[in-house]
């Protein structure tokens, strides 16, 4: 029988929260992280990086994947105070954040793989620690957690910012930023040194403004609305998608200062401005 390939859990971490160049990467280390693990997800997310001329992600994969994976949903709501009488009345003012809850152990005491692709001087570290106390996964837990908080805290004076992450594990995919990092030591050698450390990362929804007005797509006819003109669109179909109507389409022709309006020119842009109903 085949041995089964585990997919982990990787964190890719990047500079620019646009995330137009990152999914290329982020999907290329998660292939390459399936295949040859932390080195494999590393050299796969330069691949990526290398055919879009992005930037290349930090990552971070966990050694073992997450015991929790808690994703939360809310909608905001504000409610009116009128003097002398009860809030009762509720106004829908949004779509909140999603939050995302990840909750995975680090372990040092050999029961478990280290699948830690460490940075030089890390590594350095790591070989030095083992050395000098005849256990190479002493150093293990502290350099791991050193590197998830690099990847999901750190300060970049560059951009004067943490990184934006991308967490991938399987079909799951979430954008956002870390909003807090909680590190539980549970078990430590003679030496001090902690040999098992239970994560807690919260993390909150992060979108670029285009692409969290795509995901509106706000109909309301009391808002202003663009569009583009695709060939076989008429004034009077585009105003009836609109305002479930065509008759308001001389106000459309107005708004967009439209001479001939019978021939509409494929790619350009009308906007559909708030109509009073009549």
């Amino acid at each position: 029988m085949s041995k089964e390939t585990v997919n982990k859990l990787k964190i890719f971490s990047f500079k620019k929260g646009d995330f137009k160049g990152s999914i290329l990467p982020a999907l290329a280390g998660a292939v390459g992280g399936a295949v040859g693990g932390t080195i494999g997800a590393t050299v796969g997310a330069g691949i990526g990086s290398a055919i879009i001329g992005e930037e290349v992600p930090t990552v971070f994969e966990v050694q073992i994947n997450p015991e929790n994976f808690s994703q939360t949903y809310t909608a905001q709501h504000n409610q009116p105070c009128v003097t002398g009488k009860p809030s009762v009345v509720t106004q829908f003012a949004g779509i909140g954040a999603q939050k995302l809850t990840l909750k995975f152990t680090i372990d040092g005491t050999g029961t478990v793989a280290n699948n830690s692709f460490l940075p030089d001087p890390a590594q350095f570290i790591s070989s030095a620690v083992g050395q000098l106390f005849g256990d190479d996964n002493l150093a293990y837990v502290t350099l791991k957690v050193m590197n998830l908080k690099l990847a999901v805290l750190d300060f970049d004076g560059s951009t004067h910012r943490s990184p934006f992450v991308m967490v991938v594990w399987g079909n799951q995919l979430f954008k956002g930023v870390a909003t807090s990092l909680g590190v539980n030591y549970t078990l430590f050698h003679p030496s001090g040194a902690p040999l098992r450390a239970e994560i807690t990362l919260d993390l909150s929804q992060h979108e670029d403004s285009e692409t969290e007005e795509a995901k509106l797509n706000l109909q309301s006819p009391d808002l202003t609305h663009e569009r583009t003109v695709v060939a076989g669109d008429s004034i009077l179909t585009l105003t009836n998608r609109m305002y479930d109507t065509p008759f308001y389409y001389l106000e459309v022709a107005k708004a967009n200062r439209l001479n001939n309006f019978r021939k509409l020119k494929p790619g350009s842009r009308m906007i559909f401005p708030p109509i009073e109903k009549r």
